[in-house]
């Protein structure tokens, strides 16, 4: 069943309150952004001036394109820009900082009529593109997450449904977008998803998303580890209750990983 729903963007801020009492947080502000059709936001950041950039997608017209707006520390907008192909609708799905102080923007993108590409969107500090690159094949390629490693390149993860089932996408790139090495992870018995990247401290990369390997009636968290060349080293699955899925991943200061994600323990919760 499809819904058709109009969607304002909203960012609320809340104060931290480690000694509170009550489960309400106070809000400081809350500001809302769009027009008069649908207006979503997918990823937020601090940026270095105490304001904030988020990206999502806005439809000024008949289709989607990815949206890049800056606040102040007040949630007023500063700028924001728009970023789109004239074939398909394309979303925003991570915002993160480079080392030049400038953003990069991961997603997808309609490169072409009924082809979906992941997207990677380098803009300068006030939002102009510096470069535009497109990742795929000749079906639907998402960018879900990107990170910005030692060597100034990226690491990108996300999912590609080029075959019978959706798998693993993992990307490296330099730093001015060009494919280095491009890797799949999964099989066609299995529906496995990518959603997070992240570097570890010996020069490898981590994706983690959910599989259904091992089980065709329930996802685990999927975990994979690779070398700096992109070749897979070990994987480790978590679950075995009912549907599991990995949303992001961290090395911490201790050496050890630590994973956030979600389960369902009842037919109607996770």
């Amino acid at each position: 069943m499809k819904f058709k729903a109009l969607s304002i963007l909203t960012l609320i801020i809340l104060i931290a309150a480690p000694q509170m009492t009550t489960a309400q947080s106070d809000t400081l502000w809350t500001k809302i952004y769009g027009g008069s059709d649908d207006d979503v936001g997918r990823s937020v950041l601090q940026t270095n001036d105490g304001g904030f950039i988020f990206t999502g997608y806005t439809k000024p017209s008949g289709l989607k394109d990815i949206w890049l707006v800056k606040t102040d520390s007040n949630g007023n907008e500063e700028w924001n820009q728009t970023f789109g192909t004239d074939n398909e609708n394309d979303y925003g799905y991570q915002v993160i900082k480079t080392n030049d102080n400038g953003y990069v923007i991961v997603g997808e993108a309609g490169n072409a009529p009924n082809d979906q590409d992941v997207v990677l969107i380098k803009v300068d500090s006030d939002g102009n593109e510096i470069w535009t690159q497109y990742y795929g094949g000749s079906s639907t390629d998402i960018g879900q997450s990107v990170y910005q490693t030692s060597d100034n390149g990226y690491i990108i993860g996300g999912t590609t449904f080029g075959g019978s089932t959706p798998l693993f996408k993992f990307l490296k790139v330099d730093s001015d977008g060009n494919e280095i090495w491009n890797q799949t992870f999964g099989n066609n018995s299995s529906n496995d998803y990518g959603n997070s990247v992240c570097e570890t401290s010996d020069g490898g990369y981590l994706i983690i998303g959910n599989t259904s390997l091992i089980d065709q009636a329930r996802t685990d968290i999927w975990l994979i580890k690779v070398d700096s060349d992109g070749n897979e080293i070990w994987n480790q699955t978590y679950g075995g209750v009912s549907y599991s899925f990995g949303n992001d991943v961290q090395e911490i200061s201790d050496g050890n990983l630590i994973i956030v994600g979600g389960t369902q323990f009842s037919s109607s919760s996770y």
